[in-house]
């Protein structure tokens, strides 16, 4: 089924992706304002055909419950999840299999499509980095060439995709009730110096505490006080806050006496049971 035609034609100039200094010298600004421009130029290129897929699983999800196919509706129900957190998009076709012979079609047409925008993307980026390291040479920066070249090294490889970028992008416009419907597909975890390890999840309309000082799981009512913000539990001197960033990817958990980095991660990912 091949209803992906993007008809999307990517523009702006594509410069270096920025790495971990190999010197002590801070990064330049031309490769950071690269980084956002590669970043940029990915979504631009993509965001049709994703959106295309999450509809057509969304569809089939409803099609599949109306007719009794919950497996069949599950496993469209985690790839729908996927897509939005751009854990779908492929390196190479073929790297993975739906079990329903519906789903599995869906799939290798969206890989098709997404595998057909990629690589213009990835060329303009490549030739914009040759040009910015011959620059760097040129100009006698050569601890920056280094890390272009480097970088270019990993570009050529096909290794990896700015799919990070794009889910933030997406995260970032969340509403509250999507936020909270999103608490529900993570795991929340900080180490603190008395609890140690902690974790939070939210299930059945309750957020579950766990700590490896705790003898057993609390329990505790939530509230959502804005669109990123979660009050768990209503006493002032046991209750909490969990704080998350606009993207989603970081965010602090609030005591009474501390503030703990959490790490957030996702209870659905590829590979898992749809079941």
């Amino acid at each position: 089924m091949s209803f992906y035609r993007a008809g999307v034609h990517s523009i702006g100039f594509l410069a270096a992706l920025a790495l971990p200094a190999l010197y002590s010298q801070e990064e330049p600004r031309g490769l950071s304002n690269a980084r956002n421009n590669y970043e940029r130029d990915f979504v631009r290129s993509l965001q049709i055909i994703q959106d295309k897929y999450v509809r057509a699983l969304e569809q089939h999800k409803r099609t599949m419950t109306r007719e009794g196919d919950i497996s069949g509706a599950l496993e469209a129900e985690k790839e729908t999840i996927l897509s939005k957190r751009w854990a779908t998009v492929p390196l190479r076709p073929g790297q993975r299999k739906m079990t329903n012979p519906k789903l599995d079609q869906l799939l290798t047409s969206y890989e098709k499509a997404v595998l057909t925008e990629i690589p213009p993307v990835i060329n303009r980026y490549e030739s914009e980095l040759l040009r910015l390291k011959e620059t760097l040479t040129r100009s006698g920066d050569l601890q920056a060439s280094v890390l272009v070249d480097k970088e270019l090294k990993k570009v050529r490889a096909r290794t990896s995709l700015p799919t990070e970028a794009a889910a933030k992008l997406h995260f970032s416009k969340y509403s509250k009730k999507e936020f909270e419907e999103w608490l529900y597909r993570n795991r929340f975890e900080f180490s603190g110096e008395i609890s140690g390890r902690a974790t939070v999840l939210f299930e059945d309309g309750i957020a579950k505490y766990d700590s490896d000082s705790a003898r057993s799981t609390v329990e505790y009512e939530y509230r959502l006080v804005s669109n990123r913000s979660v009050e768990i539990g209503h006493d002032i001197d046991k209750g909490f806050i969990m704080t998350l960033a606009d993207d989603l990817h970081s965010g602090t958990f609030r005591s009474i006496k501390n503030t703990y980095t959490l790490r957030i991660f996702p209870l659905i990912t590829i590979g898992d049971s749809a079941n």
